[in-house]
């Protein structure tokens, strides 16, 4: 008997190096394998760890083998449902073409109870097409000719008539709408919508979609007056930039070198690279306390504002003991933990949480031999993915714990550091913390070691960066915010669009100053030793992009995970651009930070938390 592994087990259950690369893991738990009978042997969407490794035995020990990916159907309630839609077409006797019988398109739904699904006892439903005039104008009517890319007309409507719905039909702000299409930026909303006829297969209908918009849209108000910064007097400053740049440059260079959660993986060619070395996000995560710490005290805020961790163990379907850091876990040497920060508010019972990762990728330019790598796995120093981010976090806790100190804060604000986002871990830190905040069971253990419970504080919004300081050199000044699926997560990305634009006519003014004027647009550093000169503010265009938006990263993060849990979410992230270099590669180094669009990106992010925390109405 031959016992070369075949490649097929190798995908489905391989652990090895060789077989994980830097980005893949075993896909038995996305398939179901049968046998030569067609019994099954394992439903991997159903599975554990147990039956995982039963199924392995029985094929290993020889025999024929079917499989395929599996991926469970949606749920409702107890209920798998499965979409069943006829297909009939026939040869059409006036083209001699195929035709499709459109009326069979919708078919029926069958729920089957997912515990004992019985094909006799199905419950059934049967869809109906609302086939609402606009939308399937939206949909039909644009010529794709004129657009950028495909059906970008169409897709920025459909996002203005999703928005207005998941807002109950409440008119939306006209910037607001704006930021939610994509179009040129020097292109305004109403011109967009002027150019409708021109591009239209049927102008009349373009004039008939033209009228349904302006009734969702507030009445035009040139002379709308926006409200006072709440934190700009602190972040728009160079004191901040200062700071900001220092802060990324010492995570990133500093003393914290191997920061992915498998650190340090066992295997010649990185041994080889690293010697003896250990992780390094258990003191990132001291460092990160120990700064908390001082902050509160201060702030003279010590016994009322906290910080701590959250632990827990990284468990797994397969076994990984070529990750020394997976396998510390395993032994209980450590646990991977979130660092928490919180401030608090008048209303403890209810928190706004501004999130980053602290991890770093694995570098692809010195694991990859097509792009001269050896083999070795190297964790990236992060400048921009992410520690760019946790810069922002740090500089944060002053502003809130002062604005806390005064009494200005409805609600409590969580700073939450997660770990784990970047592969093999995969968003480990943010599933945690969600299925803790689902399941009530969230708890931080303090410095002193006691634990401190949070399980009844209801988290109104989370704001996660990943990403905020690189300017993209082929679209400048723009930066993402991606909300997630929710309503309440399109009311945080208009509490973004609004801050950006306070934000954008600060820029003028700032920029007339004695401190700024005459200064120009700001440039990379040639050497990340030397901090960028004083450069001038940068007006951004803060572009929301909702979920289902194909320049949308929000599903690439953290800001997933919280979505798929039903927390409202918005990402803030650069104009990502994957195939740049500086991403998950030996640049991502100060090299590639843009000080002037970074230090603005994070402060836009800590005033939108702010004007959150201190809003009464702000949910409403």
């Amino acid at each position: 008997m031959s016992k070369k592994i075949d490649p097929v087990i190798d995908t489905l259950f391989g652990t090895s190096l060789r077989a994980l690369d830097l980005y893949n893991k075993p896909m038995a738990r996305n398939s179901q394998i049968f046998n030569e009978s067609l019994e099954l042997i394992l439903d991997g969407p159903a599975a554990d760890r147990k039956k995982i490794g039963q199924a392995l035995l029985e094929i290993m020990q020889g025999g024929n083998f079917r499989y395929r990916f599996y991926f469970p159907p949606m749920r409702a309630g107890m209920h798998e449902l499965i979409w069943h839609r006829p297909l009939l077409a026939c040869i059409s006797h006036q083209t001699g073409e195929p035709e499709i019988a459109p009326d069979l398109l919708t078919g029926y739904m069958t729920g089957y109870h997912k515990e004992n699904p019985d094909p006799g006892n199905a419950v059934e439903v049967w869809p109906r097409l609302n086939r609402r005039e606009p939308h399937l104008s939206v949909l039909n009517n644009f010529d794709n000719a004129f657009d950028r890319y495909k059906y970008q007309t169409s897709m920025n409507l459909m996002a203005l008539l999703d928005t207005y719905e998941l807002f109950g039909g409440q008119p939306l702000d006209r910037d607001f709408a704006r930021g939610l299409i994509h179009i040129p930026k020097n292109e305004s909303l109403e011109g967009w919508l002027a150019g409708f006829p021109a591009r239209s297969k049927d102008p009349d209908k373009a004039i008939m979609i033209m009228q349904s918009l302006e009734s969702i849209l507030q009445p035009s108000s040139k002379d709308q007056e926006l409200p006072e910064s709440l934190t700009f007097d602190e972040t728009a400053t160079r004191k901040y930039e200062e700071a900001y740049w220092k802060q990324i440059y010492f995570l990133a260079h500093g003393d914290y070198i191997f920061k992915d959660n498998a650190d340090i993986v066992l295997d010649h060619n990185t041994i080889e690279r690293v010697g003896n070395s250990k992780r390094d996000l258990l003191r990132l995560g001291d460092y990160f306390l120990e700064k908390y710490d001082e902050m509160i005290r201060s702030a003279n805020m010590e016994n009322i504002s906290e910080c701590g961790e959250l632990p827990f163990r990284w468990e797994t379907d397969f076994e990984f003991n070529t990750w020394d850091g997976w396998l510390a876990n395993q032994s209980g040497i450590e646990t991977e933990r979130n660092i928490l920060m919180i401030i608090p508010g008048k209303n403890r019972k209810e928190a706004l949480v501004m999130a980053d990762h602290y991890d770093t990728a694995y570098m692809a330019d010195t694991f990859y031999p097509s792009e001269g790598g050896t083999g070795a796995r190297l964790a990236a120093a992060g400048a921009d993915d992410n520690h760019s981010a946790s810069a922002a976090l740090l500089l944060a806790a002053p502003i809130y714990l002062k604005m806390a100190r005064e009494g200005k804060l409805e609600r409590d604000i969580w700073l939450l550091h997660l770990t784990g986002e970047e592969f093999p871990s995969d968003c480990l830190g943010a599933r945690n913390f969600c299925q803790n905040l689902v399941q009530k069971t969230l708890k931080m253990k303090k410095r002193d070691g006691s634990f401190k419970d949070l399980s009844d504080v209801e988290v109104k919004g989370v704001l996660v960066m990943d990403m905020i300081a690189h300017n993209r050199d082929s679209d400048l000044d723009i930066f993402q915010v991606a909300p997630g699926k929710t309503g309440e997560s399109l009311k945080l990305a208009r509490e973004a669009r609004l801050v950006s634009r306070i934000w954008n006519a600060g820029t003028l003014k700032w920029n007339e100053s004695p401190d700024r004027k005459g200064c120009k647009r700001g440039q990379r550093t040639k050497d990340i030793r030397i901090m960028p000169a004083k450069a001038q503010h940068l007006e951004l265009e803060a572009e929301i992009r909702t979920w289902e938006d194909r320049h949308s990263s929000l599903y690439n993060t953290d800001g997933m995970i919280f979505s798929d849990t039903g927390i409202p979410v918005i990402l803030f992230m650069e104009n990502y651009d994957i195939s740049r270099k500086g991403y998950h590669d030996t640049h991502d180094t100060m090299e590639n930070i843009d000080l002037d669009y970074g230090a603005a990106v994070s402060a836009i992010a800590i005033e939108t938390i702010a004007r959150l925390a201190v809003s009464v109405d702000a949910f409403k």
